[in-house]
């Protein structure tokens, strides 16, 4: 047979054996990406290991790029520990674990499967819940950082702290931590109930309705507004809990500004508005921060070495200004299935 023989009916062979054997292998790694996953773990107890936690249900959560997470299911642990099975582990679902003990709501870290598993995928996670304590003594601030937008008549003011509880229990009862707030705020949205006249307390603020876990993770988030003369104006914010570094941002809009508490570090670029920075280390409670804001033809003070990346500033802290808005009326992705804190 000539040539022409042979590329032909190789043409004819592949033309029908390779899309045969495309198809098994389209089916082939389908299977495999659709391998069932299985979560399981153990719930311990960080407080005191040698003891098991009583926790009647753990609880499954899957979230769906931003969508709303989704409860998958619920268990009784046994013997402390659990298993979730059945699972997709398609790398665009993401899981959580959550379980309720002493009345506070604990979360894992999101827990993803890998893509295209050979086997059944298994991911070990296990969830550590806490004795809570009502001893308020172990509660510090490791950053502060408030940031005052001023407009023509109104101050908003947005402050994101960093809590570090340096023990072993997690610290929580109703109304047992306290943070002030300046006199004549208004508009007050954050983690918290507002209190006014709270005679004996030094002024107004809110109390903490969030529960401060052990570690330097938990991280409070509030806004509120103050009127502005427009001219002159002292601001006074009071220190409630000892503060390794308080960071003050004002934004640059011509005005002169002191502070006989805070030391001036400096012109610092923000979301491309630009804002004077102010800092102070190791405040005691107690301690009260005054700042006084006067309208001037041009800002006093320049920073020599230019802008400074806001990205270098506040890093370390773990604070991105870009995601302070969105965090002003959403809390975290699990929040809401949560069941509402109960006083002691």
């Amino acid at each position: 047979p000539s040539d022409h023989f042979y590329e032909m009916m190789l043409s004819l062979f592949f033309s029908g054996l390779l899309p045969g054997l495309l198809l098994v292998g389209s089916f082939f790694v389908s299977s495999v990406a659709a391998a069932p996953g299985v979560i399981e773990g153990r719930i311990l107890n960080g407080t005191l290991p040698e003891q098991n936690a009583a926790v009647k249900e753990i609880t499954l959560y899957r979230i769906k790029e931003n969508q709303s997470p989704e409860k998958l299911d619920s268990q009784e642990p046994q013997e402390g520990r659990y298993r979730f099975q059945g699972l997709e582990t398609d790398p665009q679902y993401r899981y959580r674990l959550t379980a309720t003990y002493q009345g506070i709501p604990y979360f894992s870290d999101e827990i993803l499967f890998g893509q295209g598993q050979a086997q059944v995928a298994l991911r070990t996670s296990d969830l550590k819940v806490y004795e809570v304590t009502e001893d308020p003594q172990t509660i510090r601030v490791s950053r502060d950082h408030l940031i005052l937008e001023i407009n023509d008549r109104e101050i908003v003011a947005t402050e994101f702290l960093l809590l570090e509880n340096s023990s072993n229990r997690t610290v929580w009862k109703k109304n047992l931590l306290r943070f002030s707030l300046p006199e004549g705020y208004r508009d007050f949205r954050g983690p918290g109930e507002p209190i006014r006249n709270a005679g004996g307390q030094g002024g107004e603020g809110f109390w903490l309705g969030e529960p401060v876990l052990p570690g330097n993770n938990n991280q409070i988030l509030f806004t509120y507004r103050l009127d502005f003369s427009g001219t002159q104006q002292d601001l006074f914010k009071s220190i409630d809990y000892s503060t390794a570094q308080l960071d003050l941002m004002v934004a640059d809009k011509g005005l002169e500004i002191q502070s006989p508490n805070l030391s001036f570090q400096g012109k610092v670029d923000m979301n491309g508005q630009g804002f004077l920075r102010w800092s102070a280390s190791n405040l005691k409670p107690g301690a009260s921060i005054r700042l006084s804001l006067s309208k001037s033809a041009m800002t006093r003070y320049l920073y020599p070495g230019g802008v400074v990346a806001i990205v270098l500033l506040l890093a370390g802290a773990g604070f991105a200004y870009t995601r302070v808005k969105a965090r002003n009326t959403k809390r975290a992705s699990l929040s809401s299935p949560s069941p509402p804190l109960e006083g002691r």
